[in-house]
This record gives C-alpha cells, sequence and structure tokens, in this order.
C-alpha cells in the first residue's frame, strides 16, 4: 500500500513515489525522522526497536525495519485502493512530465543553448586522493529562481565520497536512494551560481559523476531539470610522467 505521509510542519501531503520523498517538497523537512516513529522513546534514549539499541535523537534518520510512521493520512491511506494508489502516481508522474516539458519550451525571446548547468572536473582521478568537481548553474534571465536542488544518485555515491561542499547548502538529506541537499535564492537573484564539490574517489575504474539539478522558480509549478554525467577514470597510482 502507498504511503502517504502529512508534513507536521507546512501540512502538505507527500506521497511515496514524489521524487522529493521522504522529505516535503515545500519546507524540505524529513518525514522519516525518527521523532515521527510511533517506537520513538524521547530524545537521547535507546532504542529497543533496532538491533543494536542505539541512543537515538529526534533529528536521526535510519534504515530502519520497524519504522512506523505517526505522520500517516488515515482517509487518504487506509481508504485508498491499489488501483486508486497506482492511478494517482500515474497522473502525477503525467503532470510532472507536462510542467517539466512546458517549463523548458523556448520562448522567440530566448532562442538559445537549453543547457544550464556545466561541471568542471578531473578526468582522471587517484583512488583516495581528493578532487574537486566545480557544477555552474546558469539561471533564467526570464524568471526568478527561488529554489536549487542538486540530487546524486546512490551509484554515485559508492564510487565518489563527498568530503566538502562550498557553499554550505541550506538543507540535504541522505539515504538508501542517494544524496539531495538543496539552496533557497530567497534574493531572486539571476547571476550564475557555481557549487564546489571535494570529493574522493572510493573505487578503480570508469565511472560517472551524475549530478542532477532542479531550479524552481517564483511562479508556482514552474520548474527546469537537467542532468550531467562526467566520466571519470580512477586509478591506484597517477600515470607516470614522461621523460623527454
Amino acid at each position: 500500500m502507498m504511503l502517504v505521509l502529512r508534513c507536521p510542519r507546512c501540512g502538505t501531503v507527500t506521497y511515496e513515489g514524489h521524487f522529493t520523498f521522504p522529505v516535503c517538497h515545500k519546507c524540505h523537512e524529513n518525514l522519516l525522522k525518527c521523532r515521527y516513529c510511533r517506537h520513538y522513546p524521547g530524545d537521547g534514549r535507546r532504542c529497543h526497536k533496532v538491533a543494536d539499541n542505539p541512543y537515538i535523537h529526534g533529528d536521526d534518520v535510519r534504515a530502519c525495519p520497524s519504522y512506523r510512521s505517526t505522520l500517516q493520512n488515515p482517509a487518504t491511506v487506509w481508504g485508498m485502493s491499489r488501483i486508486s494508489a497506482v492511478a494517482c502516481i500515474l497522473i502525477s508522474a503525467i503532470l510532472g512530465i507536462i510542467v517539466a516539458v512546458v517549463s523548458i519550451l523556448p520562448t522567440p525571446s530566448q532562442l538559445r543553448d537549453m543547457h544550464f548547468i556545466t561541471i568542471n572536473c578531473p578526468r582522471e582521478a587517484v583512488r583516495g586522493k581528493r578532487l574537486v568537481a566545480v557544477l555552474r548553474i546558469s539561471h533564467n534571465v526570464h524568471e526568478q529562481p527561488t529554489t536549487i536542488r542538486i540530487s546524486i544518485p546512490r551509484k554515485v555515491l559508492d564510487a565518489f565520497a563527498i568530503v566538502q561542499v562550498t557553499p554550505i547548502p541550506d538543507w540535504e538529506v541522505k539515504n538508501e536512494r542517494g544524496w539531495v541537499c538543496g539552496y533557497s535564492r530567497a534574493d531572486g537573484s539571476t547571476k550564475p551560481f557555481a557549487i564546489k564539490f571535494t570529493i574522493e574517489p572510493l573505487r578503480n575504474g570508469v565511472h560517472q559523476l551524475r549530478l542532477e539539478v532542479t531550479e524552481e522558480y517564483a511562479r508556482k509549478g514552474i520548474a527546469r531539470w537537467e542532468a550531467v554525467n562526467w566520466r571519470i577514470n580512477v586509478v591506484d597510482k597517477p600515470p607516470a610522467q614522461k621523460r623527454h
């Protein structure tokens, strides 16, 4: 049965399968915090539903098989049949695709390259040696961006460790699906935005550094999405310098 959670901070309902789940897409609250579990014993106390009985805190987020949310929307969850749940997911997906397509259609005054993100990073790396990837985001000059969200899939995190992000994100979430961070652009600036990722290669071989960027605008329902893939060859030792 599909999980439907109501955010305790802003009241927004978020469906399992939504691209921000389990993070509220309005206020960015993580809806799977320990404080929202029926078994939550209290801040700083041991949780006996977890194998090693750790001390937990309300803001902790754990991949716990015993997790039972207190944020479920009863009228929606328990009264919804499997067919209705599937229909809601399909409708949400179709509407999301329509919004994405409409938002990237060019206007007569905007006949330019549709790519709005670029990445600068070495193509060769040594396992265990840190390197820097700089992501540059060029805003749509006709809109005022309010939120920038960057997603990194789990497969990328298995090959690269994120050591540092500059500037520091306003919020970030890491779970079994990957890592997501966001920046609020309350100033409405349309100037290009650069984000520096310090990463550490964990495995040898050729890996794709994939960054997915969503830029939301002041006009509700308008957003742009783009992904960039950067191929990096990771080796044990740096290549020997050729002697002239």
